[in-house]
């Protein structure tokens, strides 16, 4: 048999669809993987175990995660749960307190009384300072609630309640938006302040002016935006020039589509010019289809006399309200709506509330607010807007357009403005945009493709790359849920999916990286619901919110991605297990604050050395040796198979021969314990353990080549497969595999 020998020096190609085993002439085959679990790849070639994830909070289905970045120490991730929003910052949620003013206990049950709380029975809270001191707990998990009272655990009867305590629980406001409103959420954000748009709902603000501080408020748009003026014959008639007055139209005709005013125009604009000068006004009543009362908001006119030179405004609970939101070009743009799916609606320069399309007088400025409608031969709702340094990116349910002005360099302006398509693609709703380099990557209108679109100067337009091309297996059973982008360490996009699968996607676009991998968190029945990353230090933190089977019920909890295992790390470091915590204190065997695994065999490392499972009871667990640096939760497996083995150093095509691998060997870079198999289904582990090592110390990470002897059998298709499930890092460099080839 002829021998050879097989190297993969990278694994920049991630894991390729099966649609593509066999086309060992496409150049990133030699870099691809079949199979790619729970293994980030870099931008550097090498492919590292995903750290496991910290638990920090239940959470509720349905939830959503949004990111929110004051500055680079005050970053935030916002949950939306039902009619709520709750607040991480610093990996920790965002907690405020009440004084205890009475206390009781029955049952193994304690209760204290505040004046009002937020905390819901899941949550973990702390009490201290009370008297007696067996009522102080610290991440007690709560077991019932009223409006005043929670209870949670307590074993032995502390004693009658005497004085004072503290009860520290989950910061929590209330929110506007339901579980079913969340999905539909867009969102972007100036300074202390978040802005949300939602079909069904005005424009909100989200402001923050302390970590306890936070406050919903309804955006007060201005004098605008408005429909067109209106060209019927239909006046309206002001019964007063200042203040609350009565509006009075002479016919239905032209408002509303004919069926004149509507009880749900409350709240709408309407533009009034008085012969000679526009004000404008807000609708606060609804009397009948040709009688509404409004406020005069702009200056007073100097008669309400009938006129049919006046607007109606463009949002409302009548119309709908704008699908998406932006800031470009120190205008914020709002686009699409149920009545208007192609309009583009964008402030006053500078002007962050202020639609006014004109002065008084009629004059259009530069500076004014303007409305635009994308004309074309099919209906484009607009899916998302978002800023880029050659316009105003638009993707529209048909296509990828941009706006700008019409002489290149110049600001925008009502008189300049124009739109240009750049593409057909078509975008999904409700998937966010993100910006990764110089490219804009957008999820594809069926919801299954993400696309990477850019400026290109020969070509003097936007276009657009498929980097799901040699991936679409992933997305073939499911659509696209939740994105968020990681720039720091490895520039690299998390995608949920709406069967609650988590992927990752590492990009460099200027290295020609795309590569793909699925993340399976620890667990039973596990789905992910949403993923959010925020600045943190040293690297961005990716938080993700997850439902499992725990303890036969099914839970939802809010976990972030620890930390990459870096270069200078120690092995009692490691923290490769998910939904866990890290007890890091004197040396115990005893470790508590595990109620949110009750149940279930966790995976340990103490001390940097693998000990035995346990399973969690009454929220802990009990070592066989006390460790002082102990990280515990659910096991995870990390997994790579390679794709088929076909050398191009042979003097035949190797396709259609027999072949083995006899040896392979594993490049590591700090690594300890993986697994190893090539076609006989038994995988063997490859010992970094000496004989003569007690197990509960630690191993030496290793750096080099481990050389395994494989014994392969027979076959036409050889692949490596290698298994990582002990809460240890690895991190593959390369891999050589020794083969021989010859006919059957």
């Amino acid at each position: 048999m002829a021998k050879t020998t097989d190297v993969q020096t990278n694994f920049t190609g991630g894991e390729v669809t099966p649609r593509i085993r066999g086309r060992s002439d496409f150049k990133k085959f030699a870099n691809s993987c079949e199979k790619l679990i729970n293994f980030v790849p870099s931008v550097h070639g090498v492919i590292n175990n995903r750290s496991g994830t910290k638990h920090v909070a239940k959470s509720a289905a349905s939830n959503r995660l949004i990111e929110f970045e004051f500055s680079e120490t005050q970053t935030y991730i916002i949950e939306f749960g039902n009619l709520y929003v709750r607040f991480y910052s610093n990996r920790a949620q965002v907690t405020t307190t009440a004084s205890i003013t009475a206390g009781s206990w029955s049952s193994g049950t304690a209760t204290v009384t505040v004046a009002s709380h937020d905390a819901l029975v899941g949550d973990k809270i702390s009490v201290s300072g009370v008297t007696p001191s067996g009522y102080n707990v610290t991440n007690a998990i709560v077991t019932a609630v009223t409006a005043t009272t929670v209870s949670y655990a307590v074993a032995s009867d502390p004693g009658s309640y005497t004085s004072g305590g503290t009860l520290t629980f989950p910061y929590q406001v209330t929110s506007p938006y339901s579980d079913s409103d969340l999905s539909e959420l867009q969102y972007t954000q100036s300074a202390d302040v978040l802005f949300l748009v939602h079909p069904d709902y005005g424009p909100r603000e989200l402001q923050r002016s302390a970590a306890t501080s936070w406050a919903f408020v309804e955006f007060d748009f201005k004098d605008g935006p408005y429909d067109d003026v209106n060209v019927t014959s239909t006046t309206l008639a002001l019964s007063g020039t200042s203040g609350s007055v009565t509006v009075t139209a002479s016919a239905v005709t032209g408002i509303n589509g004919g069926d004149g005013f509507k009880s749900t125009d409350v709240g709408r604009r309407i533009r009034f010019n008085d012969g000679s000068n526009w004000t404008w006004l807000e609708i606060t009543a609804f009397t009948s289809t040709t009688v509404v009362t409004a406020t005069i908001r702009g200056e007073n006119p100097s008669s309400g006399s009938a006129v049919d030179n006046w607007r109606l405004g463009s949002w409302s609970d009548t119309d709908g309200w704008p699908w998406t939101i932006t800031f470009h070009q120190n205008r914020l743009w709002f686009g699409g709506s149920d009545a208007n799916p192609q309009n583009l609606w964008g402030t006053k320069d500078n002007d962050f509330d202020n639609f006014e399309p004109t002065k008084r007088d009629g004059t259009v400025e530069d500076t004014s607010g303007l409305t635009f409608q994308i004309a074309s031969n099919k209906v484009n709702a607009i899916r998302w807007l978002q800023s880029d340094e050659k316009g105003l990116l638009i993707g529209t349910q048909g296509g990828e357009w941009v706006g700008r002005s019409r002489t290149e360099f110049d600001p925008i302006t009502p008189t300049t403005f124009a739109v240009k398509r750049q593409g057909s693609r078509g975008s999904a709703s409700n998937v966010r945009v993100h910006q990764i380099g110089s490219s804009v990557v957008f999820n594809q209108r069926a919801g299954k493709r993400f696309y990477d679109t850019s400026f290109r100067f020969d070509s003097d337009r936007y276009s657009a790359e498929d980097l799901t091309l040699l991936a679409d297996h992933l997305f073939a059973q499911t659509t696209v849920k939740d994105v968020a982008y990681q720039q720091e360490p490895n520039t690299t996009m998390w995608v949920v999916t709406a069967d609650g699968n988590l992927y990752s996607m590492t990009y460099h676009k200027d290295q020609t990286v795309v590569a793909w991998a699925k993340h399976n968190l620890g667990g039973t029945n596990v789905q992910v619901q949403s993923v959010g990353v925020i600045s943190d230090t040293p690297y961005d933190l990716v938080y993700v919110i997850v439902k499992r089977t725990i303890d036969s019920s099914t839970v939802y909890h809010i976990e972030y991605i620890e930390d990459r295992f870096e270069i200078d790390d120690e092995i009692c470091d490691a923290y490769f297990v998910d939904n866990g915590i890290t007890y890091d204190s004197t040396a115990t065997t005893s470790i508590t604050g595990l109620g949110h695994l009750e149940g279930e065999t966790v995976a340990i490392l103490a001390d940097g050395a693998v000990h035995p499972d346990k399973v969690v009871s009454s929220g802990s667990i009990t070592l066989n040796y006390s460790a002082s640096t102990v990280h515990v939760g659910l096991p995870i497996t990390s997994e790579i198979k390679t794709m088929p083995l076909w050398p191009d150093r042979l003097p035949y095509e190797p396709r259609g021969k027999l072949n083995r691998i006899s040896e392979v060997l594993v490049q590591l870079h700090q690594s300890v314990n993986f697994s190893i198999d090539t076609n006989n289904g038994t995988f063997e582990t490859i010992l970094f353990r000496k004989v003569n090592d007690p197990m509960t110390d630690n191993i030496d990470l290793f750096t080099g080549t481990k050389r395994w002897a494989a014994g392969g059998m027979n076959d036409y298709e050889s692949q490596i497969h290698i298994k990582q499930d002990k809460p240890l890092p690895i991190t593959i460099v390369s891999l050589v595999a020794r083969m021989q080839f010859g006919d059957e």
